[in-house]
């Protein structure tokens, strides 16, 4: 049938729609709107019949996943472990945690590197997959640590004062 010419209509749950050319019947199948048991008709056609058993678009399905397919998460990659960036809060605060070395701007980035780190572990912990746990210790440790060594400073400094 000719892609031009064509005017089909498909059915999702009871809901008639179209008419569409063919090139949009195989953009739905790829985007995955119109299924394998999606029905479908255009004109010239006996009766509606599932959209994979029309020879028009038997070969998309071939190509198109299906739609369990297509919601299974992508692999995860080694990237991922090194470089948490699907979780942000664990990376930053990991960054800033760092940043929190600049002796005096380091008390502000260290309060915000362990703010940054809890809720980057709290993160990992509901999405295993973002990974991060690793970071956001650090950030939580590091942040801590400075935090620690600026106020012994202070302490220091207040008590050698003359």
């Amino acid at each position: 049938m000719d892609d031009n010419t064509s005017r089909w209509f498909y059915n999702i749950k009871a809901d008639k729609r179209g008419p569409v050319s063919t090139a949009t019947i195989r953009e739905l199948i790829a985007a995955g709107t119109v299924q394998r048991g999606t029905f479908i008709w255009c004109e010239g056609m006996s009766a509606w019949s599932p959209a994979d058993a029309v020879d028009d678009f038997r070969q998309a399905f071939v190509a198109a996943p299906t739609p369990e397919q297509a919601r299974q998460p992508i692999e995860d990659n080694a990237v991922s472990t090194i470089i948490p960036y699907k979780n942000v809060p664990a990376l930053i605060g990991y960054y800033v945690s760092v940043a929190s070395l600049i002796p005096i701007l380091g008390v502000l980035l260290a309060i915000a590197a362990i703010i940054l780190g809890v809720n980057g572990l709290r993160y990992a912990k509901q999405n295993p997959q973002a990974k991060g746990t690793a970071h956001a210790v650090v950030a939580i440790v590091l942040g801590t640590l400075v935090l620690l060594g600026h106020l012994a400073a202070f302490v220091v400094l207040v008590i050698m004062k003359p």
